[in-house]
């Protein structure tokens, strides 16, 4: 299976464990790695997302899970600024 290397950043990111600078191994990190919040993405008339929102702590491992058509990829691409999102966020590490 060839990985995209959008998909090894995200995997990346997840299994890290990057937390603040300056916090101790294994500590909690003050923001999520990953915060999505009401992201919302149109193809023409259809919602390929509708106000997402999502957190990843570091070292924290997530599965999107869904039908042909139910936004994953669009997801991933939206988080990594590969789309630009009708509306919402995304922030990576703060």
């Amino acid at each position: 299976m060839r990985r995209t290397p959008a998909i090894t950043i995200w995997v990346a990111l997840a299994l890290a464990g990057c937390g603040e600078p300056g916090t101790a191994p294994g500590a909690p990190p003050a923001s999520p790695a990953i915060r999505v919040r009401g992201l919302t993405k149109r193809f023409g008339d259809v919602d390929a997302l509708r106000g997402v929102d999502l957190d990843v702590a570091a070292g924290e491992i997530h599965a999107l899970v869904g039908l042909r058509g139910a936004g994953k990829s669009t997801l991933l691409r939206l988080a990594l600024d590969m789309l630009r999102p009708v509306s919402g966020r995304v922030e990576v590490l703060g």
